[in-house]
């Protein structure tokens, strides 16, 4: 087990997950941990000592907005990079039509449905 470790690596989550990087599964973890401690001193108060905050809840809060703020940076990057890769299909496949330089700020996206209208209207055109 630890050979193929070794060689292939190990893939935490789902095919769903992949989008997940290393640093915010361990965070992940961390929380997780966390909220178990969290959880033992919610089950050892009393009626009588009642806290209504304590550090570790803080610490969880706190833990839980950073694993979803590097949820949100990973999906982001992991979208992008997928954006790219149409890019770059969509200009492997019209190479024959001039291709503009992407300003910054414009989204992948929409560049992609500017080459599928020029598409449209060249192929219209043509027939």
């Amino acid at each position: 087990m630890d050979a193929a470790e070794n060689v292939i690596g190990f893939r935490r989550g789902t095919k769903k997950e992949a989008w997940i990087s290393e640093s915010t599964q361990n965070a992940i973890d961390e929380r997780k941990l966390l909220k178990g401690k969290m959880e033992q001193a919610f089950q050892k108060r009393t009626p009588d000592n009642i806290p209504d905050n304590t550090p570790v809840q803080a610490e969880y809060r706190a833990k839980d907005k950073e694993v979803k703020k590097r949820c949100r940076a990973d999906k982001k990057k992991w979208v992008e990079g997928k954006l790219f890769e149409a890019e770059l299909a969509a200009m492997i496949t019209l190479r024959h039509f001039t291709i503009p330089i992407i300003p910054s700020g414009i989204p992948y996206s929409l560049i992609i449905c500017q080459y599928v209208k020029q598409l449209d209207k060249t192929l219209w055109s043509q027939s």
